[in-house]
């Protein structure tokens, strides 16, 4: 299946995008292992590893995993990030076009990545690799950012700067985004049983040269023509540095998890 478009700028920022994106809160990760079972031998499929920022999360408790990252600098830097690992590989290759394994894996896992994987081909795919009551466990960092003078000023450059970027001006609220999650998963409810949602939050607070390091790993940010996006970037970091010279994001981790019928 093609590998190209927005799904695929990120290998163009590989090594900012390890740098900058945030990580997953460690009661997130506990929560999946308590729920599932997860032991000694037990066998992970990740979808979307990325530089493997999750899939460190889960190797250094010693699973065998097997992570897909179709982004060849993405694959390079989760490989490193894993070297210490012997247990986890990280194979080149999207969920669509990777040649099934079936009845497998105890668990599936897919941070910040799903939503990039063909519904109609990946919930049955990952039915098909788990083994019987085999577990999926699906999360995104979701911003849940407060609605401060400061993060107005903000929108508002995006607003005047690039009004190509409706979504960073009008986007949904984070209730919206939940529902949607559960909709897609209920779409496919004859896969899957024990369905559930659970949100974990948390902050980081990002100095102004960090926040736009973070946004330019954003797909819709690195699709920007060079010039608006140096205009919103300045616009943003003057903004940040007259508030005070650094500003928290707030974050909501949402986790869908269920079970294989």
């Amino acid at each position: 299946m093609s590998y190209s478009g927005p799904k695929a700028s990120f290998n163009v920022a590989a090594e900012q995008y390890d740098a900058a994106r945030p990580s997953y809160p460690d009661a997130l990760v506990e929560r999946v292992v308590q729920r599932t079972g997860l032991g000694q031998g037990s066998e992970i499929l990740e979808i979307g590893a990325g530089t493997g920022k999750a899939s460190v999360l889960f190797a250094q408790r010693g699973y065998k995993m097997l992570c897909l990252e179709p982004g060849e600098v993405m694959g390079d830097i989760a490989r490193r990030n894993l070297a210490q690992y012997p247990l986890a590989k990280v194979l080149t290759t999207t969920l669509e076009d990777w040649p099934l394994q079936p009845n497998e894996f105890d668990l599936a896992i897919s941070a910040q990545a799903f939503h990039w994987v063909d519904p109609e081909i990946g919930f049955p795919k990952v039915a098909q690799a788990l083994k019987p009551d085999g577990w999926l466990a699906f999360f995104w960092n979701l911003a849940n950012d407060s609605e401060d003078e400061l993060w107005a000023e903000i929108q508002s450059a995006y607003e005047k700067l690039t009004p190509e970027m409706t979504r960073r001006w009008s986007h949904k609220t984070l209730t919206q985004e939940v529902e949607e999650i559960e909709a897609d998963m209920a779409a496919h409810a004859g896969l899957f049983k024990n369905r559930a949602i659970e949100q974990f939050s948390w902050s980081r607070t990002y100095a102004a040269d960090e926040y736009i390091q973070l946004l330019g790993t954003y797909s819709d940010h690195i699709g920007l023509d060079q010039e608006p996006r140096q205009s919103v970037f300045a616009a943003i970091h003057e903004i940040i540095t007259r508030g005070g010279g650094s500003v928290e994001k707030c974050y909501t981790c949402v986790l869908q998890m269920a079970q294989r019928r």
